[in-house]
């Protein structure tokens, strides 16, 4: 909870890029492969809030919260309008509670609109057949998805799939123009850019590509992919062997429904066919890359919740899986703050602000790999005087798990694993 590293830290560095010195971009966050990025209306998101807020740091967590908030109700009424209301109960209630979602959906991040995103793309997709004007929506959120994470762009290739699969006949050639038109406005900033550069994006995409359809141990990755699709996908439901023999019964449930239901249908064509693409990239996959996944698989779990309700022996096994459920997500979620958050490392740099009392500073750090990250815009915020040559005082911060740091001027305190400051000069 309260995250505030990397991701955190460059968005507020894009506020003051953009609100203080003036200077638009083309391009958001970088990438895991080198040398993509997305586009940049995330970005200019957090930059708004942030400049609402004047700059602090707790106005973008807000917007996050109410984000965050709104993923169990939007899951009850979308699923339950897909598939009944006990089928959109069930799948709220796993949304709120899950360890799995929530660890992610409260850091101020584009990940938290990765569930989100994939959410409303199965729905429209699921009720392309009935309204074909949903096929606007499809491009909008095709396009958006450019601005959110790269591993929602499986989404326009699982789109183009499944109208070749299903060949909608009521699918006017007109809503394609438009949800093309609409997708290649919110690519028009990637694309100005690439003009500008030489094609860059292109030629690294290119190559990623290549890279995955190339590879001579394809068949292992495919197997890496699944592995860790079915680790998050048992994580939604509990996160350990129970979940894993519980999502066995699901997927046993849902073999044996698919063929009489064409929402199940859906459901396994898009889990499937995203699967495939995600198996063409060879990096590390943290869990939330399979978030857009996760309400076609919620749809399963709560039709089979649901099924298992209306049989009198179901409903109390049912009852006790969801009670294991809550009590030991609950416990998870607990037990999941940060030691490194937004809180402890702006208590340390206000700490540093108030000894300094103006004075130029040098600032050395000594952590463990990617725990020193954040501060670059706390220093901005709390206005520090930072020089590496012309300074009068020297700060460390330390950062080292359990071990203590002796002579320590700062230190918060009754917390674990936490940060330290010492004054050196």
């Amino acid at each position: 909870m309260a995250t505030f590293d990397f991701d955190q830290d460059y968005y507020g560095n894009q506020y003051l890029r953009i609100f203080k010195e003036k200077k638009p971009t083309l391009l958001g966050i970088e990438a895991s492969v080198g040398g993509l990025f997305v586009a940049p209306l995330y970005s200019y998101f957090a930059s708004i809030v942030y400049a609402a807020s004047l700059g602090n740091p707790l106005g973008i967590y807000l917007a996050t919260i109410i984000i965050a908030s709104l993923q169990g109700p939007v899951t009850f009424l979308l699923l339950a309008r897909l598939k009944g209301q006990k089928v959109g109960i069930f799948a709220g209630l796993v949304t709120i509670f899950s360890h799995a979602l929530f660890s992610k959906a409260f850091a101020p991040s584009p990940i938290n609109l990765i569930y989100p995103m994939g959410l409303l793309f199965f729905y429209f997709l699921s009720r392309l057949d009935q309204k074909p004007q949903n096929i606007i929506w499809l491009g909008l959120l095709s396009g958006l998805s450019l601005h959110i994470h790269l591993s929602l762009l499986a989404l326009v290739p699982t789109t183009v799939l499944y109208i070749i699969w299903k060949k909608p006949k009521s699918l006017n050639p007109k809503y394609l123009l438009i949800a093309g038109l609409i997708f290649i406005f919110w690519a028009m900033p990637l694309i100005l850019f690439d003009i500008r550069h030489d094609l860059y994006l292109s030629k690294n995409f290119i190559d990623f590509f290549l890279q995955g359809i190339n590879n001579q141990n394809f068949l292992a990755n495919v197997l890496r992919i699944l592995k860790a699709l079915m680790d998050v996908l048992a994580g939604l439901a509990s996160g350990n062997l129970i979940g894993k023999f519980f999502l066995v019964i699901i997927l046993l449930y849902f073999a044996k429904k698919l063929r009489n239901d064409n929402l199940l249908k859906t459901a396994g064509f898009v889990i499937l066919v995203t699967s495939a693409l995600f198996s063409l990239y060879f990096g590390n996959l943290s869990d939330y890359y399979f978030f857009s996944l996760l309400a076609p698989f919620l749809l399963i779990v709560a039709s089979f919740c649901s099924w298992m309700f209306g049989r009198p022996i179901g409903k109390i096994i049912l009852l006790a899986a969801l009670g294991f459920f809550l009590i030991y997500n609950l416990k998870e979620i607990k037990s999941s703050v940060n030691p490194y958050n937004y809180f402890v490392k702006e208590k340390a740099v206000r700490y540093i602000k108030n000894q300094a009392q103006n004075k130029n500073v040098k600032i050395y750090f000594d952590t463990e790999v990617g725990l020193g990250f954040g501060f670059n815009y706390l220093f901005k915020y709390q206005d520090l005087n930072l020089s590496d040559t012309d300074y009068e005082q020297i700060y460390q911060i330390v950062i080292r798990g359990k071990e203590e740091s002796p002579g320590a001027a700062f230190r918060e305190k009754n917390v674990e694993n936490t940060i330290r400051v010492i004054k050196l000069l």
